[in-house]
């Protein structure tokens, strides 16, 4: 019987489009019976299967084994992507050549782009654009290290993830499926949707307790979430697929809750692909108190699995306290420039003496066209800078002086 706290999900719109990866759990919760054994301490590596605490080059040596590699990760999580990059790392050392690295945090359609930015033919200003086309500008500097790595090793990126204007499809079902009532078969080339998983529709369901939702939401949270995995399986089914990547290893960077139980990406790609693959999953050892007002109670189903073959115990920093900011609300404008629509009191952007309906028109050199081009040059300061607004007010253009510092709305 489980006991003991619920477990915790961020808040966070992608539980409504089917990301729902940000999930902290506590493993003494869950069907691993070997998880009262751990030593509840960051950087702790454990065998879910047996219990047996590995070294980090036991570690890598358990996974060159493998064809296929899962980590999962909360996005927004430091210690988490410090554990992927140093497994993408210790592979790529052991297999030159012969590791390529599937994200979901690119689409499809930006596969050309992401062999350009692999090839070194793509500046990073054009990197983090498509990037914030893709997975949005704030994040990138929780991958900027990897993605940078990945150019200097030229390891090959395999785009996972479905055009954003395709996530309202109707879905197509794999004939004599059971479980929920799938939608019906249109001519769309979408991947084939096993909706068979009482598991994991159970697991999903959780997820929208306390929301009051309907047979139409959970349907659609449903339909989502599955249209995701098996989109991201079948992208990498492809590449493992392609005669020329036969001895080719996919490591496999994705939300956690794509990949924990295998019950998302790992099943269905295997549907596809039938070669070994192992999740490693990391997990915070201690979450701190002052993050846990991100967190929501979930009470989850009781699971005869393990969440990992895997577990990775980590700490948890975020970046939110390093961003730099304007205080300011924007929006594009038709002809050029970025429209300050409300400034916050107190906000860097009101002691520079920004007001609403200025048009922001550059920040020192650097010419602002679109909000992209702001962002970006923000996120090239740091706290101290001090720099110029170039704006147009009332049809004059004028500079602003402005220091630039960490700033979180109140």
């Amino acid at each position: 019987m489980r006991s003991g706290p619920s477990l915790l999900l961020p808040i966070s719109l992608c539980v409504l489009f089917g990301c729902a990866s940000e999930t902290q759990f506590d493993l003494q919760e869950v069907a691993s019976p070997y998880a009262y054994q751990y030593t509840w301490e960051q950087e702790r590596i454990y065998h879910a299967a047996t219990g047996t605490e590995l070294s980090e080059r036991e570690l890598y040596d358990y996974l060159a084994g493998f064809r296929v590699i899962y980590v999962g990760e909360s996005h927004d999580s430091v210690n988490d992507h410090e554990v992927q990059l140093k497994i993408l790392r210790a592979l790529v050392e052991r297999f030159p050549g012969e590791v390529a690295l599937g994200l979901e945090m690119l689409r499809t359609d930006s596969q050309a782009k992401a062999d350009q930015w692999v090839a070194g033919e793509m500046s990073e200003k054009e990197w983090m654009r498509l990037w914030a086309e893709n997975w949005g500008l704030s994040s990138y500097p929780y991958y900027r290290d990897m993605l940078l790595y990945v150019r200097e090793q030229r390891i090959p990126l395999v785009a996972l993830n479905r055009p954003r204007d395709t996530m309202s499809r109707p879905a197509i079902p794999v004939a004599g499926t059971e479980g929920v009532t799938a939608p019906a078969p249109v001519p769309l080339a979408d991947p084939e949707i096993d909706w068979d998983d009482p598991y994991y529709e159970a697991y999903l369901t959780a997820f929208l307790s306390g929301h009051e939702a309907g047979p139409e939401t959970l349907q659609k949270f449903l339909r989502g979430q599955l249209l995701w995995d098996e989109t991201m399986a079948e992208s990498g089914a492809a590449f493992l697929g392609k005669p020329a990547n036969h001895s080719s290893k996919l490591v496999v960077f994705a939300g956690s809750n794509h990949l924990r139980y295998g019950f998302g990406v790992p099943r269905r790609l295997f549907r596809r692909v039938p070669v070994n693959y192992t999740i490693v999953s990391p997990v915070v050892a201690n979450y701190p108190a002052d993050s846990l007002g991100k967190l929501m109670d979930i009470e989850p189903p009781e699971l005869p699995l393990p969440p990992a073959d895997v577990i990775w115990l980590v700490g948890y920093e975020d970046l939110e306290d390093q961003r730099i900011t304007l205080g300011i609300s924007i929006a594009q404008t038709e002809g050029g420039g970025v429209l300050v629509q409300e400034v916050h009191p107190g906000s860097p952007g009101e002691r520079a003496g920004l007001a609403s309906e200025d048009i922001i028109r550059g920040i020192d050199e650097a010419e602002v066209v679109e909000m992209f081009d702001l962002s970006y040059e923000l996120g090239r300061k740091a706290a101290g800078d001090r720099g110029t607004l170039i704006i147009e007010r009332n049809g004059s253009v004028r500079e602003l002086n402005v220091e630039f510092e960490h700033y979180a709305r109140p």
